[in-house]
Parts: C-alpha cells; sequence; structure tokens
C-alpha cells in the first residue's frame, strides 16, 4: 500500500551561504546518523534545513494599522541562531530570540511528515530527526557554534511524501520539496 500526502507549511529561510552551510552540516549529520542507525526505516531528513514559522498575514493582520511603528520594529535587526542541539529526537540550530508571529507547539500545530513525531515547538532550524540517537550523533559530530545573520526570507515549503509499505511499518519513503516565492526580511544595522 502506497501512502501519499502534502504537506503546505511557512518556513524561514537563510541567504544561499548560510544556507548551504546548514545544508552541509545537514549532510554530515545524515551520513552520521545512517552509519550509527542503518537499521532505521526513515531517513534523517528528506528535506533540506529550514524553520517552521506562521503564515506572515497572520502576523499583519494580529498588529493594527494605528501601531504602524510596531510593525517595523517587529522585525530584529540580526537573527541569532544557535548551536546543534537536539529537541524531541530531531536536532535543530534554536532561534536564540524568536521571529515575530512564528509558531510554537503552545500556539498552533504544525504540520508533521508520516512517519516522524511532530517538529519540535521551538523555533529553529530542522537539521532532521536522529531519535534516540541524538546523543550519540551530536557527541560524535564537529559542528560550528551559534551564528547571526541580517538577511533571511519567508516562503511556502510544499512536501509530497510517498511512503510504500506494509502493515505500518515503511520499506520506501520518498519526498519532494518546493519552495515558493521568497519574500525577503533585512534588519537594520
Amino acid at each position: 500500500m502506497t501512502e501519499k500526502k502534502v504537506i503546505r507549511l511557512e518556513a524561514l529561510f537563510l541567504h544561499d551561504t548560510q544556507m548551504a552551510d546548514l545544508a552541509s552540516e545537514q549532510q554530515m549529520l545524515r551520513a552520521a546518523f545512517h552509519r550509527i542507525a542503518a537499521d532505521s526505516p526513515l531517513p534523517f531528513s528528506p528535506l533540506p534545513p529550514f524553520c517552521p514559522i506562521a503564515d506572515t498575514d497572520s502576523i499583519a493582520s494580529a498588529v493594527s494599522d494605528a501601531d504602524s511603528s510596531s510593525r517595523i520594529s517587529a522585525i530584529p535587526s540580526r537573527l541569532a541562531i544557535g548551536a546543534p542541539t537536539k529537541r524531541d529526537g530531531w536536532i535543530i540550530r534554536p532561534l536564540i530570540d524568536p521571529v515575530p508571529g512564528a509558531q510554537t507547539g503552545s500556539e498552533a500545530t504544525l504540520p508533521s511528515l508520516p512517519g516522524y513525531p511532530p517538529f519540535p515547538a521551538e523555533q529553529g532550524f530542522i537539521l532532521g530527526y536522529a531519535g534516540d540517537h541524538c546523543d550519540r550523533l551530536l557527541a560524535e559530530s564537529s559542528l560550528p557554534g551559534p551564528f547571526t545573520v541580517s538577511a533571511r526570507y519567508r516562503s511556502t515549503l510544499t512536501v509530497t511524501v510517498e511512503i510504500a509499505g506494509k502493515h505500518g511499518k515503511p520499506d520506501a519513503y520518498s519526498a519532494s520539496y518546493a519552495i515558493g516565492a521568497a519574500r525577503w526580511e533585512k534588519g537594520e544595522d
């Protein structure tokens, strides 16, 4: 039996250089994960690094037209991104300061990928899912520490997942994704 699911969510992405750095970290973690957990039925991550957030329209509707100054000040000048850490089996780079309007587990439920647990409630760039292997994976990996960026963009991430398997166990997992038009944000220095 094959299950197909399409998921759309708003996500935060960084400039190409920083995204390439996160993708390199993800690739290194993916290789180490499959060496440690060769029998895992799910891939470490079928997606590029991304940070799930709320739709920007919900941010705008929450701020009155009379209070336009808060709209401008709501975008932090620099976005601080923490060192890789584990959250509920996921390896993420947490955001040090929250992104205005970003969803958290207590505010809204983000969609989840079939076969995986829900994304962590803490805001951050998701590198992958390692489950019980997070501690070992992070201990054996040499990853850079926190960093900051001034430019980032929001976009709709559309993910199509197909799982083939029997009796609730996946035999094959296929995911494709598309990143929509970028809505750039740049903090003032």
